[in-house]
């Protein structure tokens, strides 16, 4: 599985991503889709965004995207501004992340690489812009289980009818090469070859 970081030039691999996004964000303002891709105001140049996708085979399987938050001004803080009652990490040390899924379909081990190769992916960027926090928007039972480490900034809100949180975390570059190696075993096994040998 290929992970790309794209930039504005990779105009056929980020049409691919906005594509992608069409089949797994399927309930924004109408706004937002045309011509089957999908896309909002942060992916404008302004916000200088990077995109991120997992392609497998010619298909983009998994994507993400971060901007910087030290930029004209980060989504959680236009959109829900009341979800935000502690402050969030320093602008110039954080990045906001949006848009974080896997297309529908996919088998349960397929979509955990193509997925973490995206967390993975975003972590590494990150912590080479030299920037060690994120900040971003999750469902109320994602918060509450697999992101239970991370720090909430206020009481749940509503968001298209279900209960999400503002959460933020800093990011641990030994960490994030711990999820690259098992992300390495994992894609190994999905191709039925042997596990490397412990070093």
């Amino acid at each position: 599985m290929e992970l790309h970081v794209l930039t504005a030039a990779d105009k056929g691999l980020l049409a691919d991503h906005f594509r992608a996004r069409a089949k797994m964000f399927t309930n924004w303002p109408a706004p937002n889709y045309l011509g089957g891709m999908e896309a909002d105001i942060f992916d404008a140049p302004i916000f200088d965004p990077v995109w991120f996708s997992a392609v497998h085979e010619g298909q983009t399987l998994a994507v993400g995207r971060l901007i910087p938050a030290d930029g004209p001004f980060t989504m959680v803080e236009q959109a829900w501004p009341e979800g935000i009652q502690t402050p969030l990490p320093g602008k110039s040390q954080s990045v906001e992340l949006h848009r974080i899924g896997a297309i529908p379909g996919l088998d349960k081990t397929l979509m955990s690489l193509a997925v973490g190769r995206i967390k993975h992916g975003i972590a590494e960027y990150t912590l080479n812009m030299g920037r060690t926090h994120m900040f971003f928007l999750t469902p109320q039972r994602v918060a509450e289980t697999t992101l239970s480490n991370l720090d909430r900034h206020g009481s749940p809100i509503e968001v298209d009818g279900a209960p999400f949180f503002i959460v933020s975390g800093e990011l641990d570059r030994d960490a994030n090469n711990l999820l690259g190696d098992q992300l390495d075993e994992l894609e190994l096994a999905l191709a039925g070859e042997p596990r490397k040998a412990a070093s």
